[in-house]
């Protein structure tokens, strides 16, 4: 029987560039691909993407939260500025402005630069003080430290994120584990030291 054609060995720099071109054409720049894509920024290391939300503008016109036209804005919590920036020039379609408050450069595979942007979130340190009614008999004696504890654990991320309000219940509820404690008579937060409402 005739033979059957078949192909030759495949290089590594021949895989590689086919690698490459599959990824890429597998790509979808949705909002929801990027914010995975910068979610795996880092991870593994000292200093992953902790957070990441993606904003977007596909009007022409500036929009209500500052967005110029056809533009999208991600926002960011961890992570290193220059490998978040690559993230963001491959997530980001081609002919979209990627658009922030941090702004670097990246080079694409032809040489030329590109400048790049997306936003740092803001972190707040929030003081409380809470005045507490307990049972002695059954608050145990390191009751005050978990109930710092507790607090502390109740609000860092994920359950305190981008744009959530810490609240008076969210601050409290956690103390309800803790044996002996049978009251939160008064919550006191805010943005300084010793607040005041």
């Amino acid at each position: 029987l005739d033979a059957v054609v078949g192909d030759y060995v495949e290089t590594d720099p021949a895989l590689r560039i086919r690698r490459e071109n599959e990824l890429e054409a597998a790509a979808k720049a949705t909002i929801n691909a990027i914010r995975a894509n910068i979610l795996r920024v880092g991870q593994g290391t000292a200093t992953p993407v902790i957070a990441c939300t993606v904003f977007q503008n596909t009007s022409l016109f500036l929009n209500v939260d500052g967005l110029p036209g056809k533009s999208v804005e991600v926002l960011v919590l961890g992570g290193l500025d220059a490998d978040i920036w690559q993230e963001v020039f491959d997530s980001v379609a081609g002919g979209i402005q990627a658009y922030g408050n941090t702004v670097g450069t990246v080079i694409d595979s032809a040489g030329n630069p590109h400048t790049v942007a997306f936003s740092r979130a803001t972190e707040n340190t929030i003081w409380l003080e809470l005045d507490i009614i307990v049972n002695a008999g059954a608050f145990p004696i390191d009751g005050v430290a978990q109930c710092k504890a507790a607090i502390i654990a109740s609000t860092k991320f994920p359950a305190y994120s981008f744009g959530k309000n810490v609240t008076a219940w969210g601050v409290t509820s956690p103390l309800e584990h803790i044996a002996g404690v049978l009251d939160v008579v008064a919550v006191r937060l805010g943005l300084a030291v010793s607040p005041i409402g």
